[in-house]
């Protein structure tokens, strides 16, 4: 068996113009990829990755945590 490490970069996935907003036409794209790959090699197996820094690093400070 052998295991591969994607690691799918936020901006490929997400729209950096608006926050948190997917994409899903490439998610989609990349799932048929992959399965595409599975099909050609039965023992692939991916383990998949995403760096998601500048997504969140806001996030924090956004949300409020407990009372004010």
């Amino acid at each position: 068996m052998r295991t591969v490490f994607l690691k799918l970069g936020g901006s490929l996935i997400t729209d950096k113009r608006t926050a948190l907003t997917p994409r899903p036409d490439v998610i989609q794209r990349l799932a048929q990829e992959c399965a595409a790959a599975q099909a050609q090699a039965p023992d692939l197996r991916l383990l998949l990755g995403m760096a998601a820094a500048r997504s969140v690093t806001w996030l924090p400070g956004a949300i409020r945590h407990g009372p004010a």
